[in-house]
Parts: structure tokens; sequence; C-alpha cells
């Protein structure tokens, strides 16, 4: 668990204000559910058994070297997406990465959280997010033309 909870010093000249922030940990919802599980050692990885991981189509090759880890960091909420409050269709929500999906809420919730929701930002205002490498579009793609 952590123990030192004391910040940096602060240079007021270079001061940012954080006045809305969202983030979705496997495990936590939120950046005080996470502080809880770090400040707890808490592990939010889970292991999944061969059962699992052959009902999730895993190659038996893979799953059963003894090189692979059948570790997971799962997030939850994925399937939560409202398409019609950022103007998608269900077929466009459906063919929109899920991690994307998450991106949109996030940034939602970051803007309501800061009480500057619908508000005009103003010169100084910045968003700032960040998602991994898209592949659920390919991947589906991939899917498709092997399905034939």
């Amino acid at each position: 668990p952590l123990t030192h909870t004391q910040g940096p010093d602060i240079d007021i000249t270079r001061s940012l204000a954080v006045v809305g922030l969202a983030c979705r940990f496997p495990g936590a919802d939120s950046s005080g559910e996470l502080f809880r599980a770090l400040m707890q050692g808490k592990e939010n990885i889970t292991f999944k058994s061969l059962e699992q991981l052959d009902a999730w189509g895993v190659p038996e090759e893979l799953s059963r070297n003894s090189n692979y880890v059948p570790a997971s960091a799962l997030l939850e909420g994925v399937y939560n997406f409202d398409a019609s409050v950022f103007g998608l269709s269900k077929m466009e929500a459906a063919l929109t990465d899920p991690q994307h999906r998450l991106l949109l809420m996030g940034a939602w919730e970051a803007s309501e959280k800061s009480g500057y929701f619908g508000i005009e930002p103003s010169r100084g205002t910045s968003y700032y997010c960040g998602i991994t490498m898209p592949t659920y579009f390919p991947n589906m793609l991939a899917g498709m033309v092997t399905a034939g």
C-alpha cells in the first residue's frame, strides 16, 4: 500500500487547475476508487481459468503454453453507452470502438464535474484525454472476412 501522500511544491507561476476528471481503470470507475485501491494495495488484475479462456475463444496452443499468463484487466460499464447522447445511431455506436465509447462518456463526465458543462470554454481551456491503439474495427472486419 502507498503511504506517502505529500505532494510536490507548487510553482504558482506555472499553475494548472484540473477542474474535471474522469477515468476508468480495472476495478475502479473513478479517481477516488483508484486512489482507494492503490492505498489498500488492492490487485485489480483478474486471472482466468482454462474454461474461461476456452469460452472466450483463446486458442488452446496459446492458453496451454507455459509462457502464457491468463491475466486480464477488464473495465466495467463498457456497454452502458447511450449513443443518442452523442448523436450516434445504434449502427454507428456498434461500429465504434468500445474504448472510444468510454472516452466519449469520460469526456462528458469530466465536463459535468468541472462545473463548466455547456459553457463556452475560454481560450485557456484544454481537454486532455487518451486511449490505446484502436484494434476493435480492424478485428471486427477480419472476423467478417473469416466468417465469409
